[in-house]
């Protein structure tokens, strides 16, 4: 828990870092959501399997031009339970961290959005004891509302995938509702 709690508090920082380059005119955003996220887990042999959990993200980026952004992010896709009689739950979850480019498009207050890039992402079994961590590609589409020229409301999903455990590797999402501050 520690762990996760210095990994938020490392996006912060680097996003509060975006805030203060602002005097030099540039075009930076933050933004966050909250939603659904799911691990696709081996299940067969399991009594009970809850592939779905809540997760969440926080990315900021830099607009290079009206369409084009540089993004970085920090993505957590949840947790997966498997349940066998007689057994301890298992636990497997799912975090990473991102960089890559974004591309956007408007139409009056909606907006779109693609992103493409790299993640490192961590997976570990609690049952396992096993942790892994590999880079690999993410990808996501967004649509969102102008509420003002700086504010806007969105919802997005994101794929990648993951390993954790002992060889045991997967595709993860996570659908999120949220905000978005560009200044």
């Amino acid at each position: 828990m520690t762990f996760r709690f210095a990994k938020i508090g490392l996006v912060a920082a680097a996003l509060s870092v975006f805030g203060q380059a602002r005097a030099d005119g540039g075009n930076f955003y933050v933004g966050g959501g909250l939603g659904a996220g799911g691990i696709n887990v081996d299940c067969s042999g399991t009594n009970k399997c809850d592939r779905v959990d809540v997760g969440g993200k926080l990315y900021g980026g830099y607009k290079l031009t009206n369409g084009l952004a540089f993004e970085g992010s920090y993505i957590n896709y949840g947790k997966a339970k498997r349940t066998t009689d007689g057994s301890p739950t298992d636990n497997v979850k799912v975090d990473g961290f991102g960089v890559g480019i974004a591309m956007f498009g408007d139409v009056d207050q909606l907006n779109f959005s693609g992103r493409l890039g790299f993640a490192t992402n961590r997976g570990k079994d609690d049952l396992m004891h096993a942790s892994s961590s590999k880079t690999k590609l993410t990808a996501g589409v967004g649509v969102g509302f102008a509420l003002t020229s700086q504010l806007s409301l969105q919802a997005a999903f994101d794929l990648s995938e993951a390993n954790w455990g002992n060889n045991e590797n997967g595709t993860v999402h996570l659908i999120t509702v949220g905000a978005a501050y560009q200044f």
